[in-house]
């Protein structure tokens, strides 16, 4: 995932000024949409020089990355931080209670009533502008797999997933996960709604029986 100087501030200051650069894009793209929405435009609603706005975010692009990241990506990285010590994962029971705590965090992030608006509008947009779906690659999809791609790795080295499992094998679960938001979410949104724990355990074990050792 890209880092810009708003990202990862050294400073409070410089991470409070990323934020509210960040927050002032993610307003103005859910109500006018990416393209509509110009550089002066989140300079002037983010209360900012344009000067400023450019010290954090080459571009508006990028800024969109960073948006996406902030409610998605960035999650799945901070529980990978916390979870991946990289002590192998011995059993199918372990590996499936790190994987349901994962699932559970990107369900979370995903949806979010921002993060479903903001992914109608690149959807949108992205056919008449295919970069934003390498956009969208780096700022989402790129950090959940890896983090599941992690896990799923520490569960080969513990023996819990067989060793011939695919690398695509984190794909089957992530697009499972996908599903609440393609279905409740993007195409239902009264239906908005984080489905309970054990439902996402469910899931998980039903993944599990594919790739896990006998």
């Amino acid at each position: 995932m890209a880092e810009y100087a708003g990202a990862n501030g050294r400073t409070a200051r410089s991470r409070e000024k990323a934020a509210q650069i960040r927050a002032a894009a993610r307003r103005l793209f859910l109500a006018n949409g990416v393209s509509a929405t110009s550089m002066n435009a989140i300079t002037a609603e983010a209360g900012v020089s344009k000067q400023t706005v450019y010290a954090y975010f080459p571009s508006k692009e990028a800024l969109l990355e960073d948006v996406l990241a902030e409610l998605v990506g960035r999650r799945a990285e901070q529980w990978q931080a916390l979870h991946g010590d990289g002590a192998p994962l011995t059993s199918t029971d372990e590996l499936r209670g790190e994987l349901t705590s994962l699932a559970e965090v990107i369900v979370e992030a995903l949806l979010q009533p921002d993060y479903v608006g903001t992914v109608r509008i690149v959807i949108t947009e992205a056919a008449r502008d295919p970069a934003l779906g390498e956009r969208f690659a780096n700022a989402v999809a790129r950090p959940v797999l890896a983090a599941v791609a992690a896990t799923l790795r520490r569960g080969q080295e513990g023996g819990a997933v067989r060793a011939e499992v695919s690398e695509d094998a984190p794909r089957l679960l992530v697009g499972a996960l996908l599903t609440f938001v393609l279905l409740e979410g993007l195409l239902r949104p009264d239906l908005l709604e984080r489905p309970p724990r054990a439902r996402i355990d469910a899931l998980v074990g039903d993944f599990l029986r594919g790739i896990a050792s006998p």
